[in-house]
């Protein structure tokens, strides 16, 4: 869905309630393809997680919460990437 944005109305493409900014000039959009690798990693955790919990399998619980923790910490770095980048524009 195309809309100004209605957080800064600076952005051009507004969708499930986050900025993306799309090509202007020397800037691409960047790291949506790993935003939504990093959320299906997080999501393939949760359910490795919930099936070692239901199966008593606790090498596959922690490897479920290794997971999320892994795309947690990648995501969180994506959020600092794009303040800097918003801190920037």
């Amino acid at each position: 869905m195309e809309a100004a944005c209605p957080g800064t109305g600076r952005c051009t493409v507004w969708s499930a309630h986050r900025c993306i900014r799309v090509l202007t000039g020397r800037r691409a959009l960047m790291g949506l393809g790993d935003k939504i690798g990093n959320a299906a990693e997080e999501a393939k955790g949760k359910i490795k997680e919930t099936t070692g919990k239901a199966t008593d399998n606790e090498s596959l619980e922690a490897e479920g919460k290794g997971d999320q923790a892994s795309a947690n910490v990648k995501q969180a770095g994506e959020k600092a990437t794009d303040a800097v980048k918003d801190v920037l524009d």
